[in-house]
């Protein structure tokens, strides 16, 4: 796993600084956090969510140079943060938890018990959708979705494999996409007020399906 340094530092007069405004000013590491695994800066703030390769979990003050709070993560578990109006969501592929700024917990989601296919992978999105925050788990044949702080709805596809989940804020709409049982890929489109998913296209792709990813609106194979 490619590690982020634990050096956080603010270089003067370039574009690396954490913080472009304060470069110069505020140049400064700090070695408690420990090897980083993630990073997520809050807009508009001088606050960093930082995850470490031993699972702590902290709200850090890059201008302070202190943490805020910490929490130890559930151990054994490799959890990628995503953040959306100072809500943080750490995934893995056991569970999902959403945790606020204050660093309480307000949902714990175990996949195991929530969806049946225990060994199939989990691809998530994070959203703000007519004033509510949604956060969307597809696994196996199951899509769940959360909207605010409680389960809605859960969903069911027909799917071999769950590819990638992209909210597209321009036309408020989810795009899921999938490898379908005869290896062809397919898309779904989740309708997250009605609670409805449709498929929506099949998709030729030459060849095999390796990673996945996703840039801006679109998915990359």
């Amino acid at each position: 796993m490619k590690l982020l340094s634990s050096l956080l530092v603010l270089l003067v007069g370039t574009a690396s600084a954490l913080f472009q405004r304060d470069a110069g000013i505020n140049d400064w590491k700090h070695e408690s956090l420990g090897d980083l695994t993630d990073l997520k800066f809050l807009e508009s703030t001088n606050l960093a969510y930082t995850l470490s390769t031993s699972g702590l979990l902290t709200l850090f003050d890059t201008e302070a140079k202190g943490i805020i709070w910490k929490k130890e993560m559930p151990a054994g578990e490799d959890f990628k943060l995503r953040y959306l109006s100072r809500n943080l969501l750490a995934v893995s592929q056991k569970r999902a938890l959403l945790i606020n700024s204050a660093s309480h917990i307000i949902y714990d989601v175990p996949f195991d018990s929530l969806m049946q296919q225990t060994d199939a992978n989990v691809v998530t999105e994070f959203f703000e959708l007519k004033g509510n925050v949604y956060a969307v788990f597809a696994k196996g044949d199951r899509i769940a979705i959360y909207k605010d702080y409680q389960q809605v709805a859960i969903l069911e596809y027909k799917a071999a494999k769950s590819l990638e989940l992209i909210f597209d804020r321009k036309t408020e709409t989810l795009v899921f996409l999938v490898l379908q049982e005869d290896q062809s890929l397919a898309t779904y489109i989740v309708d997250v007020l009605k609670h409805e998913i449709t498929e929506n296209q099949l998709v030729a792709y030459p060849g095999s399906i390796g990673a996945t990813s996703r840039t801006g609106r679109y998915f990359s194979i």
